[in-house]
């Protein structure tokens, strides 16, 4: 269960359950933070679009190492995988531990 529920958060992210309510309380009113949002999924399609427009120019797997290789060279890649394993992942994580504790507090205190 431990595993799956990693995988799920890394898939689903942590951000959506914690950023409704920080965004609500940073702006004036519901209609803004409507405009925040409808921005912010815009960002996510333009990065979500340039994905798919590369896994459609370059049909391997590996998803952004095998890209950065193959634009950059092998030593980009390498570099991407490396700092991927070592910041990228691990910093995920924590973020989903952390608000992963914060509901458990609210749920068993109250």
């Amino acid at each position: 269960m431990n595993g799956l529920s990693l995988i799920v958060g890394l898939i689903i992210g942590s951000g959506i359950f914690s950023s409704p309510s920080q965004v609500s309380a940073r702006v004036g009113s519901p209609g803004a933070a409507l405009v925040v949002w409808v921005i912010a999924g815009v960002l996510a399609w333009t990065g979500a679009a340039s994905y798919a427009e590369l896994g459609g120019a370059i049909p391997l797997n590996g998803g952004s190492q095998v890209y950065l290789a193959k634009i950059m060279g092998e030593i980009a890649g390498f570099l991407f995988t490396w700092c991927a394993v070592l910041v990228l992942k691990p910093g995920s994580a924590a973020i989903i531990s952390i608000i992963m504790g914060e509901y458990l507090v609210r749920a068993v205190m109250g």
